[in-house]
């Protein structure tokens, strides 16, 4: 039995899909295969950012990593975070965490997930429909565009590269259609956004062995 742990914001949760998200759609997947080979936690959390996910990550990360894998099969940690992080305060003049707080945190979250397996994972960010994000309708206040979040997703791509961590390709894919019509609000996919993320994340996993 091996234990998949995926952190993340409210995409990782599965808000706007009445099936959970794309971490419960991997759930489900892997349970047909063999309901005894893996359990999947969802630790997605809707408005983390990056700092707020270090706050809680190693503390909940020891809860679900509850024994070891005798069987041999590895543990393996899942990070999709960085669309709230690229976010701009309006007011403030600032983004929701700015560039280099970011790089370092995402550097920080990869050497913390070192510390539970060596199965690091780290998902790609989604593009938003900038039209219906400036300002976001939840959040008068704040503003996404594609300009920012293709930024913060080529930082985590960058950190990727130089840490040797499996990176998921989406935001880069995405971007090349029509992806506004896998999106619910401007931001949060919808069902088949969920799934085009599930069907990325589990081809990946199944292309690089990690499953």
């Amino acid at each position: 039995m091996a234990y998949i742990v995926v952190f993340g914001d409210s995409i990782t949760y599965g808000a706007w899909d009445p099936q959970g998200g794309w971490v419960a759609r991997l759930r489900r997947w892997l349970e047909e295969r063999d309901p005894r080979e893996h359990i999947v936690y969802n630790c997605g959390v809707s408005g983390d950012g990056t700092t707020e996910l270090l706050e809680r990550f190693e503390v909940e990360a020891k809860a679900r990593f509850l024994e070891p894998t005798a069987d041999g099969s590895p543990n393996m940690l899942i990070i999709a975070i960085g669309g709230n992080d690229a976010g701009w305060f309006r007011d403030k003049g600032r983004h929701f965490t700015p560039p280099e707080q970011f790089r370092q945190n995402i550097q920080r979250l990869t050497e913390g997930a070192r510390r539970f397996t060596d199965r690091v994972v780290i998902v790609g960010l989604t593009p938003a429909d900038d039209a219906k994000t400036n300002p976001l309708p939840w959040a008068p206040n704040m503003v996404q565009k594609n300009e920012w979040t293709g930024k913060y997703d080529q930082v985590v791509k960058e950190l990727c590269t130089k840490n040797r961590v499996p990176f998921v390709e989406v935001f880069g894919n995405w971007i090349k259609g029509d992806y506004r019509g896998l999106l619910e609000d401007g931001v949060h996919p919808n069902a088949a956004g969920h799934e085009k993320i599930f069907e990325a994340v589990r081809d990946f996993l199944v292309n690089n062995k990690l499953l």
